[in-house]
């Protein structure tokens, strides 16, 4: 496998989860401070509850930023590699691993294309067990540059889902972010460090 923490692009600065499940909801707030190596969970709902402070390695993500960052930097994604990444889910920290299992062709909105089906695991730091062997999440991403999500599929011990993309535009419309996006830094700051 391939380690590729360190580097700087798409570190999370804060994460937000709002659920609204029956008559449940929940307003989570997951800040990092890199200077001080902690992160730091709030349930804004729930103004009764401590604070919680997990201790913060090094080229940490969310969850979800660790799966952009894992396609906007790998170029060499050949069957049977994996890529590893700490990261950082509310209170819980793991080492997310991502396995290329295969190519597949599928057809999707894009019509036929050729695919990458990765395999995403989390497992707890320290702990060579997945972290929930419950659920199983499959991505098929396009076997391009794009590296654009066509289809998810998840397992889970009440029943599956599956996920389809319906459509994708140029590379040119609003959804996709600036080539000069800088990797850190406020939003809004160009890639010389100006305000726009």
């Amino acid at each position: 496998s391939q380690d590729i923490a360190e580097h700087r692009l798409f570190l999370t600065r804060k994460f937000y989860q709002r659920l609204h499940e029956g008559h449940y909801r929940a307003n989570r707030v997951v800040t990092y401070d890199r200077q001080q190596g902690k992160a730091v969970f709030v349930n804004r709902r729930a103004p009764g509850s401590k604070p919680e402070t997990s201790k913060l390695l090094a080229g940490m993500r969310d969850m979800f930023s660790a799966l952009y960052y894992l396609r906007a930097t790998v170029k060499d994604a050949q069957v049977g590699r994996s890529f590893t990444l700490p990261v950082h889910d509310l209170t819980h920290s793991y080492r997310l691993q991502v396995a290329v299992v295969r190519r597949e062709k599928l057809n999707t909105a894009l019509g036929p294309v050729q695919t990458l089906l990765v395999r995403p695991r989390a497992r707890e730091l320290g702990s060579r067990e997945a972290a929930d062997k419950s659920d199983e999440l499959r991505i098929w991403v396009t076997d391009d540059q794009r590296r654009l999500p066509v289809r998810l599929q998840m397992t889970l011990s009440v029943g599956s889902f599956t996920a389809d993309l319906i459509s994708a535009g140029p590379p040119d419309t609003a959804s996709h972010a600036p080539a000069d996006l800088p990797a850190v830094g406020p939003l809004g700051a160009s890639a010389a460090g100006s305000g726009s």
